[in-house]
């Protein structure tokens, strides 16, 4: 009898495991619906790509719920919760309005499953676009097909980055202020010197304070990715417009003026009453992430 239940056992294992497989190999920073992801920075944000002088892409905005886990990155753990993805084309020196359509991952003809994402009409009637892209994490790079309206290519989608592998602007990096909402920047370096960015709005649990009697919410809301868009007005003075083109209301401007070291921009916007200076101001941190920063 034991020997039959050893053999039962064994048959069901060999059974189950090519999903535990499945389960095993999904990539930390892969998008699941349900599971834990490790680094949302990794994925949200601008991706894209020039071929024969058209310049398209991947705008990805990402929605988890976070609650405290001491055996997570930064105690913090972070469920997969939605996504949004825009597909654009981008027609002159920077993105405009009416040059993306965004896609819900819950909309019918968008499967995202871990690193493989598909958009697709779903009826005759939906836009021209057939998007299969493959992530690296690795390499951190999508690849496959990219296909809008007039544009069909095989091509590989990265971050923006420089010509010669090296950034000039004092500006590139990840900054962060203190607040409720666009709490975090990243700016990157273009092929033409250019600024791109997207913001994130993080709220990690036990940030906010709340009074004797009201509970502490179990899980906060953090998304990450919102379409910036910059403007130097000199080499050391920054004027941002965070979500802009973005799918959610309202795009917020900030700006100032890069501290002597490096450190932090100090804000144009004044403090209410001058009573808490430098409080809109934003300051770098080590890595790109504003919940755990690198040693």
């Amino acid at each position: 009898m034991i020997k039959r239940n050893l053999i039962f056992c064994s048959v069901f294992v060999w059974i189950l495991s090519p999903a535990f497989a499945t389960e095993k190999r999904l990539p930390a920073d892969g998008w699941l619906k349900g599971s834990p992801i490790r680094h949302p920075e990794k994925l949200a944000g601008l991706w894209e790509a020039q071929v024969h002088h058209q310049i398209f892409g991947l705008q990805i905005v990402l929605t988890t719920r976070a609650r405290k886990s001491p055996k997570a990155p930064a105690g913090v753990l972070q469920i997969c919760d939605q996504a949004a993805v825009e597909v654009f084309e981008q027609m002159g020196p920077m993105r405009a309005d009416g040059e993306g359509n965004w896609f819900q991952t819950d909309s019918p003809g968008v499967v995202w499953n871990g690193n493989h994402l598909k958009i697709g009409p779903a009826t005759p009637s939906d836009p021209d676009i057939a998007v299969d892209l493959r992530y690296d994490a690795e390499a951190e790079t999508w690849t496959g097909r990219f296909h809008r309206n007039n544009l069909d290519e095989t091509a590989t989608l990265r971050r923006p980055r420089p010509a010669g592998g090296t950034s000039k602007s004092p500006f590139v990096g990840t900054w962060k202020h203190a607040g409720v909402a666009n709490t975090c920047i990243h700016i990157v370096e273009g092929a033409g010197g250019e600024l791109h960015a997207w913001s994130d709005d993080v709220l990690a649990p036990g940030t906010l304070k709340y009074a004797n009697g009201i509970p502490t919410p179990r899980e906060t809301i953090e998304t990450y990715g919102f379409t910036a868009q910059v403007e130097l007005h000199s080499a050391h003075n920054i004027f941002v417009r965070l979500k802009a083109l973005s799918p959610v209301c309202c795009s917020i401007d900030m700006g100032g003026i890069l501290s002597p070291d490096g450190t932090r921009i100090r804000s144009n916007i004044q403090s209410e009453n001058n009573r808490n200076p430098g409080s809109d101001d934003w300051l770098r941190v080590k890595g790109d992430s504003c919940l755990e920063e690198t040693p």
